[in-house]
């Protein structure tokens, strides 16, 4: 099952990818910054080695001229030639490339490359106006393949000999320039800015690993959040299901029961886990299997319970078994009562078609009849016969009158009155019944109230009180009538300790025409089960064979229907 959580619970991976980016990017940024940094102060270091050289130069080049003593007459002969051996001593064994003077256009006076035509430099156009305005100039360039920084300044008025004809001296003294040799910085600086790279390359595998950790993490946050929002409902579907819900083990063990489950099965307190399903259900029989499922559910039928199961094997390894279950108790008492309407109403056309084609007929027979008693009264055996036509039309009247009421049951009108009232008219009209099957008459909280109608429930008591006299043993036999107010209603129990009924006679008690006695009709009982239903109230027929029986007739208050 697919799970869904609040968009609110993935933020956690959303802000440490932003974290992580931010992260590296500023990392990315700090290393670059130190990079420019460093070239910054390599090529500052640089330019003061170069102004510091250069002036050494300047005074090498100018106190060393005026030691030799050079003869004046010769001075303009022979002054480049010692001034670019001089020049060539100072480079030999240092970090300067090269050495040169340059007149203020721009002509070389002295160079310490003559002759070397491939690392030949030519000072750029700019250098003039920058020496100009700020008196020095330098750039980085390459010359041979190597990298070498270029610096130029100003020389002082001393400079001003070199040129050819000193006695017309330029207005700006010439310009020294000198060729550092940068190849050991730029080495240093790859190295560092190798070394930085590296260093920053790890940072960011750090991150990276710490982000797909964290990522991870939360990702297992994440399913475990999901789990947890499963199982939550999942545990509560199963104990909120109306239906039952049974996992058996290869043994058929019950091994879980959601709430529905145990309320369907529990007895007496008795748990249900742990326990066959046979000992549960003992009326359970193997249900036939096909394609890993059975065909259809089971039907099984307990004393005032009805179920359905279906059993569904589980797709695993353990052999397990899901067994589905539920109460049709209602149901069934619906689909009784449906077919108990049905056969009311067929009763009712055929009572309704049949009674006055009958009574007609029954009138006139039983008038006969009652003239034959009279006509023959004292002969033998034919004033038995005619008293006996009598009785067995009357009876006959009986029937079709009860048929007729149940195709058609009176109009009720419920009032409140006084139970004891009506049992005290019942004990009356059967007392000689009563002393001649010498039986006990009880009644216990009679005294209540109940809101019915009179007459209807007097004829509903009186059925039951016939059908339970004739069912009582020949001694010490007793009829109890109790009444217990309920908040919704009032209970009436009509018990007894007679013969007792079957399970099969109990399901079938009410309908119509079913009956266990040779004389009996199979209305009384139907003819109560449509009183009371006709008040919304219901019956339940309680019994054992040989322990007697209990009815019971529930008839609600008219605040409760």
């Amino acid at each position: 099952m697919d799970i869904s959580l609040p968009s609110q619970e993935k933020s956690p991976l959303v802000i440490t990818t932003l974290a992580v980016i931010l992260l590296s990017l500023a990392l990315s940024l700090l290393t670059w910054q130190n990079l420019r940094q460093h070239r910054y102060a390599i090529q500052d270091h640089i330019l003061l080695a170069a102004r510091a050289v250069s002036r050494g130069v300047e005074n090498s080049l100018t106190n060393g001229l005026d030691n030799m003593g050079l003869p004046s007459g010769k001075l303009q002969a022979l002054l480049r030639p010692v001034a670019g051996r001089l020049l060539q001593e100072l480079i030999r064994d240092g970090d300067v490339r090269f050495i040169e003077i340059y007149s203020s256009k721009g002509t070389t006076l002295i160079s310490t490359r003559e002759g070397q035509t491939d690392t030949r430099y030519r000072l750029p156009k700019r250098a003039f106006a920058a020496l100009g305005t700020a008196g020095e100039w330098y750039e980085q360039t390459t010359l041979g393949g190597k990298p070498v920084f270029v610096f130029g300044r100003i020389g002082t008025p001393g400079l001003n000999k070199f040129y050819i004809d000193g006695s017309r001296l330029s207005p700006m003294p010439p310009l020294l320039v000198i060729g550092l040799d940068m190849e050991n910085h730029i080495a240093f600086f790859n190295k560092f800015k190798k070394t930085a790279i590296l260093q920053t390359g790890y940072a960011l595998l750090v991150i990276l690993v710490v982000w797909v950790l964290a990522a991870a993490l939360l990702r297992r946050k994440d399913q475990s959040r999901k789990l947890l929002h499963l199982e939550t409902f999942q545990s509560s579907l199963l104990d909120h299901m109306p239906d039952g819900l049974l996992t058996l083990d290869s043994a058929k063990i019950i091994r879980s029961a959601n709430p529905a489950a145990r309320n369907l099965l529990t007895a007496n307190g008795t748990p249900v886990l742990g326990r066959s399903l046979q000992d549960v259900l003992p009326e359970t029989d193997c249900p036939r299997q096909q394609g890993g499922a059975t065909m259809e559910w089971a039907q099984i039928s307990r004393p005032n319970q009805y179920l359905e199961l279906l059993f569904l094997p589980l797709r695993d390894d353990l052999g397990q078994t899901m067994v589905l279950l539920r109460d049709r108790t209602e149901i069934k008492g619906l689909e009784s009562d449906l077919n108990r309407a049905e056969k009311l109403a067929a009763v009712g056309r055929l009572a309704a078609g049949m009674a006055h084609e009958i009574r007609n007929p029954l009138s006139a027979l039983r008038g006969f009849a009652q003239y034959f008693t009279g006509k023959l009264s004292g002969q033998e055996p034919a004033e038995t016969y005619a008293r006996t036509m009598v009785q067995e039309a009357d009876r006959l009247n009986k029937v079709i009158t009860d048929l007729l009421f149940l195709a058609k049951p009176k109009k009720i009108a419920p009032a409140s009155f006084a139970l004891c009232d009506v049992t005290r008219e019942l004990h009356s009209l059967l007392s000689m019944d009563i002393s001649s099957h010498q039986a006990e008459w009880r009644e216990r909280g009679t005294d209540a109230h109940i809101y019915a109608d009179r007459d209807s429930l007097k004829q509903a008591l009186l059925n039951l009180l016939v059908n339970t006299l004739a069912a009582l043993p020949e001694e010490e036999g007793f009829i109890e009538i109790s009444a217990t107010p309920q908040p919704s209603g009032m209970t009436i129990s009509i018990a007894d300790n007679g013969r007792g009924m079957t399970q099969e006679a109990v399901d079938h008690a009410l309908e119509p025409f079913f009956t266990t006695r040779a004389q009996g009709t199979g209305l009384g009982l139907a003819i109560v089960h449509t009183i009371v239903q006709e008040h919304g109230g219901r019956v339940t027929v309680d019994s054992e064979e040989g322990h007697g029986t209990r009815i019971t007739l529930f008839f609600p208050n008219p605040a409760h229907p």
